[in-house]
C-alpha cells in the first residue's frame, strides 16, 4: 500500500485555496485479493456443511433414541406375554386342572370298584376264551360297532370289520 498526502474538502485539482495544506497522511486501498475472497467463501461452506452436518447427526440419534424406546417398551410387552404363557402352561398342567378337563372329555377316576382283577387263565380256560372271541368276531362280521364316551355326545367313534377304529360325526353315528 502507497501513502497518500490528505487533501483538504476545498481542494480542487491544481488549485489549492486554503491557507495552508495538511500535513496528514493518508493511505490509499488496495483491492481486495481475490485468493483472499477464495479462502474465506471456502471457510464459510466448509463451516455451513459442519454445521447442517451436526443437525443431521443430531435428528438421527434423536430417531434412534425414540426407536430404542419403543423397541424397549416392545420387549417388556414380551416378557410380560413371556411370564403370563408360562404361568397359564404351569396351571394347565398342574394334576387339578387335568383331572378337571380330563372330566369334562369324559374320563373317569380309578377307583376299586371300576377295576377288574383277572385270574391267571390256564391252558383249557385260555382256549375257551379264544373261541369265545372268535364267535364275538363273527357275530360281528356283517356289521360295525358305535362307541361313544360318556359325557361325548356330539363325538363318536365306530369300530370297522377289521377291529379298526374310525371317527364320526354324530349324524354319521345315527344312520350306520
Amino acid at each position: 500500500m502507497r501513502r497518500v498526502a490528505n487533501r483538504p474538502k476545498n481542494y480542487k485539482a491544481g488549485v489549492f485555496t486554503g491557507a495552508c495544506a495538511s500535513n496528514k497522511v493518508r493511505r490509499e486501498r488496495d483491492p481486495i485479493p481475490w485468493r483472499y475472497c477464495l479462502m474465506v467463501l471456502f471457510c464459510v461452506v466448509f463451516l455451513a456443511s459442519g454445521f447442517i452436518y451436526a443437525a443431521k447427526q443430531h435428528f438421527e440419534a434423536m430417531d434412534y433414541s425414540i426407536k430404542n424406546e419403543k423397541l424397549l417398551k416392545q420387549i417388556e410387552e414380551l416378557e410380560n406375554e413371556q411370564r403370563r404363557l408360562k404361568l397359564q402352561k404351569e396351571e394347565a398342567l398342574s394334576p387339578a386342572e387335568i383331572k378337571k378337563t380330563a372330566r369334562k372329555l369324559g374320563f373317569r377316576e380309578i377307583s376299586a370298584e371300576n377295576i377288574e382283577i383277572m385270574k391267571k387263565q390256564t391252558s383249557e380256560e385260555d382256549s375257551e376264551t379264544r373261541k369265545a372271541e372268535e364267535q364275538k368276531k363273527e357275530d360281528t362280521k356283517g356289521r360295525s360297532t358305535v362307541l361313544m364316551a360318556e359325557g361325548m355326545e356330539n363325538r363318536s367313534v365306530i369300530r370297522n370289520k377289521d377291529g379298526s377304529l374310525k371317527n364320526i360325526s354324530q349324524k354319521e353315528s345315527k344312520n350306520p
